[in-house]
């Protein structure tokens, strides 16, 4: 019996050495959700490493008062939490706008880490809100706008899953309404550059092209904001000035349309 004891103690003392080499083990990753201590939101969980996403997990934080524990490798990974409303557009970690669809509602938290020589990490998890909802209101002078449409297009279609802005075409059109005045929103995701245009249709083709990205640029607009602003857009259709308006902001900025 003593040698049986004996013999226990000393796995024990083994596998508890501090010497233990610990590299092949993984890390937990603890992702606290300070305001959702309860409830049944959901979120979309991505961890990518080498351009490959090897984690994608459903997350429900209220159930566990708030936190969410998970082994993640020891290596360098790319962690990003999507809101609900993005679900469907993302893959592989990454969120791709369809061509003609707008940016979906997106909320998002992403981080990069160098988990090689830790056993534990904990991020508090902040989402931000990735998207401007923009408003564009047309004005016609004396007569109907029906039958044209509107288009806004782009250089970003989405997040790559590093969290960036991913590069590639957007393109998002609107049938303009009847009378003389409509107005239409959409939704646009965290911009690089001032590449963004509004495109207007006739049945004839294009009829205007306004450089929104450089009107939305001298306003301040700040697509390096952690939260985006939404605005509003006025273009007098008979071709003579814009204006636009930022959520927060009291001033509205006015431009003269050189085409």
């Amino acid at each position: 019996m003593k040698r049986i004891h004996l013999l226990l103690f000393s796995l024990l003392a083994v596998s508890c050495s501090i010497k233990e080499d610990r590299s092949s083990c993984p890390c937990i990753l603890r992702l606290d959700f300070p305001e959702l201590v309860s409830g049944q939101e959901q979120f979309l969980l991505s961890v990518n490493r080498g351009g490959e996403c090897i984690i994608s997990d459903l997350l429900v934080p209220g159930e566990n008062g708030g936190v969410c524990e998970l082994e993640v490798p020891k290596d360098e990974i790319f962690v990003n939490v999507w809101s609900e409303e993005s679900f469907e557009y993302v893959a592989d970690g990454a969120l791709q706008i369809p061509l003609g669809d707008d940016c979906p509602a997106v909320k998002m938290f992403s981080a990069s880490l160098d988990t090689r020589d830790c056993e534990t990490w904990t991020l508090n998890v902040d989402m931000s809100k990735n998207y401007c909802q923009l408003s564009i209101v047309f004005a016609g002078e004396g007569g109907s706008l029906g039958g044209l449409v509107s288009g806004v297009g782009g250089t970003i279609n989405g997040y790559s899953a590093d969290g960036k802005p991913r590069e590639g075409e957007f393109f998002h059109f609107n049938t303009v309404g009847e009378g003389n005045q409509d107005a239409f929103r959409l939704m646009l995701p965290r911009q690089t550059d001032a590449s963004l245009k509004l495109d207007i249709f006739s049945g004839f083709g294009l009829l205007k092209s306004f450089a929104l990205g450089n009107y939305l640029k001298a306003s301040g607009y700040d697509w390096n904001a952690k939260d985006l602003s939404d605005a509003t857009v006025f273009v007098d259709f008979a071709g003579t000035q814009i204006e636009i308006s930022v959520s927060g902001w009291e001033d509205t900025h006015s431009f003269d349309i050189v085409l």
